[in-house]
């Protein structure tokens, strides 16, 4: 009788632990998929940005010249929620003065100021150009190599700038990262197109092999090991439990 107890007692133990298991998946998960699925905000193109920045650069200096545009992120149609702009500009006896401009697609602005080395003129500096950030990506996206990329890693990690070259004046440089940025593993393209004309430059991309989709990266990356960290914390809980009342018990 003491035995089928016991073995009753163990049941009843593993049906609980089962139980935590499957509402740990049910819980991870779903927090998994809220944060997937989350509205994005209102996203700004490059040309929008600088609209902003460059009264701020004219105002800081004159004679400030753009070096170099980047997002923080980018989104699929080339807009970002935050875009960054560098100046430089000459200062008393040569020194160099750098303003970086964060512009937000919400209003806001964030300006950095840094002084120090020597001004050189004309070096990597961007004039205006004509190809605004959601152009370039509509180029790059039409792109016999990158859209072929594409139509294997569609939720490829995009990133972008605009800058100069030794050749070309403006130069939009776009990579895409698939299924993770500068990861072994993983598969890249990358395009430059010249920020006047729209002219694509140069385009290349890795061959790709074998694509799993969202959900599974999600699963692998987010799900798996939080439910696997879960589960350990449940059994250490049930072994501290027992050994525990086993002291208490006096074995």
């Amino acid at each position: 009788m003491k035995l089928a107890s016991m073995f009753h007692a163990t049941g009843k133990k593993t049906k609980i632990l089962i139980c935590c298991i499957v509402v740990a998946i049910i819980v991870v998960s779903a927090i998994v998929v809220f944060f997937v699925t989350q509205k994005q905000p209102s996203y700004i193109t490059a040309k929008e940005g600088f609209e902003k920045a460059e009264p701020i650069a004219k105002k800081w200096n004159n004679a400030s010249n753009l070096c170099i545009v980047y997002p923080r992120y980018i989104s699929q149609d080339g807009k970002s929620e935050q875009w960054v702009y560098i100046f430089e500009a000459p200062f008393s006896k040569g020194i160099r003065g750098k303003l970086t401009i964060k512009i937000y697609s919400n209003g806001n602005v964030n300006t950095e100021e840094y002084y120090g080395g020597n001004f050189i003129p004309g070096l990597n500096f961007v004039p205006n150009w004509t190809i605004d950030s959601d152009e370039a990506m509509e180029i790059a996206k039409k792109n016999k190599t990158i859209a072929e990329y594409l139509s294997k890693c569609s939720e490829a990690y995009a990133s972008m700038d605009l800058s100069a070259n030794e050749t070309y004046s403006c130069v939009w440089w776009i990579e895409f990262d698939y299924p993770f940025r500068i990861t072994e593993g993983s598969y890249h393209a990358t395009i430059s197109i010249d920020g006047h004309t729209g002219k694509v430059l140069s385009a290349k991309a890795t061959p790709v092999g074998p694509v799993y989709p969202t959900w599974w990266r999600y699963f692998i990356c987010w799900v798996l090991p939080i439910t696997i960290v879960i589960i350990i914390a449940v059994i250490v809980v049930l072994v501290i439990r027992k050994v525990f009342r086993w002291i208490i018990g006096g074995g």
